[in-house]
Order: structure tokens, then sequence, then C-alpha cells
């Protein structure tokens, strides 16, 4: 009844596993049956990882909404600001001029910019959406063809 030596402590950790039970003994195993727990353990851990996906999408999904809310919030924000500092300038330009005039230049120096803004979005715009995606699927559509003719020159 002495101390555990340093020595024998990484073996009695290797000898139980995580759950407190010996795992059987590998060496007495078949081939085949080697075979069985390894094809076990990969379809154990395949769903492992699905199922760790799945928390992590949805986690990540959670926080993706939240933001999306939060950025809501400030560009709602922002718009309010942005519509004061406009009723600041015709108000600043009322001083010079007729509060009509004033908000009618303000209006088309807006509208020059959103035009502008406009124009530049159309012209980065994507030419054609999903081509790759479009090719691959011409890719398969051709190779569907070409097995459906081989099997039926093979009948």
């Amino acid at each position: 009844m002495g101390a555990v030596t340093a020595e024998k402590q990484p073996q009695r950790a290797r000898a139980t596993a995580g759950n407190g039970h010996r795992p059987p003994d590998l060496s007495r195993l078949t081939t085949g049956e080697l075979v069985s727990r390894i094809a076990q353990d990969a379809q154990g851990l395949v769903k492992a990882e699905i199922q760790l996906a799945k928390a992590e999408l949805r986690a990540d999904l959670t926080r993706m909404l939240a933001t999306a809310r939060r950025t809501g919030v400030a560009l709602g924000f922002v718009t309010a600001s942005l519509l004061v500092l406009v009723a600041a300038a015709v108000l600043a330009l009322s001083t010079l001029m007729a509060a009509w005039a004033a908000a009618l230049i303000v209006a088309a120096g807006l509208l020059i910019i959103g035009g502008m803004t406009a124009a530049l979005a159309a012209s980065s715009r994507p030419q054609a959406p999903l081509e790759r995606t479009r090719q691959n699927l011409k890719q398969l559509t051709e190779l569907k063809e070409d097995l459906t003719w081989t099997k039926t020159k093979r009948a």
C-alpha cells in the first residue's frame, strides 16, 4: 500500500476511458471486428461533428440576428441625424434667400448625390450572376446526356 509512483499514473490513466470503464482489449478482435469498430467510431465522430456544426450555426445565427437588429436601430438614428442636417442646411440657406428656394437647392443637391450613387451601384452589379453555377449545371446536364446516350448504345 505505498504511494503510486509517477511512472504508474500514466499507465492507469490510459487503462481507463473517460467514463471509468476499461476499453476492450483490441488485440483480441478479428480484422473484421476491428474494421466494423472503426466504421462505428467514424460514424459516431461524423454525427458528433454534425451536431457540433448545428449548434455552432445556431449560435452564429443568433448573434447575426442580434447584430442585424442593432444595425437597424443604428441606421434609424443615422437617418434621423441626416434629416436634421438637411433641415439645418435649409435653415442656414434661408438666411440668404427665401426658404422655399433654400429647400429647392438642398433637395436638388440631394437628388444629384442620390442619382450618382444609384449609377455607381448599377455599374458595379454582377453582369453574369451565378456564372460558375450555370457552367457547372451545364456540364452536369451534358454528362447526364452522355450517360443516357451510353446506356442506349449498350442496350
